[in-house]
């Protein structure tokens, strides 16, 4: 009878240690919605195509300023769908973001792949800066999504 004991113990303890195991993989972090920062695509017409180069490296992404005059800080959309906030840049500097950081007006990050991701990675197909109430394209140089 002992040993019948622990077997069913043995069972119960495996049993909820397999469930909560089950529970804890389903479950994941979700970003928090902040709806005070979340904005719409602006309706502005683009302006000129500034000679700033933008690299897609893996889950970053490199803004090269390539002009002679400093990149206003301002929003950065990709896609026209995605934004985050950007501080200047002044000539031949470049600025290294990750591509998470990036958000849409539901709070939805960028899906920038990786190692661990389980959706395939977004590309990067349009890249503008929206600064002083103007609406500027970037060229987008490289699009590697490792």
């Amino acid at each position: 009878m002992n040993r019948s004991i622990r077997t069913g113990s043995t069972l119960i303890l495996a049993a909820t240690l397999g469930v909560a195991s089950a529970v804890a993989s389903g479950c994941k972090q979700t970003a928090r919605v902040n709806y005070e920062d979340a904005r719409k695509y602006p309706d502005l017409v683009q302006e000129e195509t500034l000679n700033v180069q933008v690299f897609r490296l893996g889950t970053n992404l490199r803004l090269t300023n390539t002009t002679a005059h400093t990149l206003p800080a301002g929003t950065l959309w990709l896609n026209r769908w995605f934004f985050r906030e950007v501080e200047s840049v002044e000539p031949g500097e470049s600025l290294h973001l990750p591509l998470k950081g990036f958000r849409d007006r539901y709070g939805e990050s960028f899906r920038a792949g990786g190692f661990f991701a389980t959706r395939d990675p977004d590309l990067v197909v349009l890249a503008q800066l929206e600064a002083n109430g103007e609406l500027h394209g970037l060229i987008v140089v490289e699009n590697r999504a490792e």
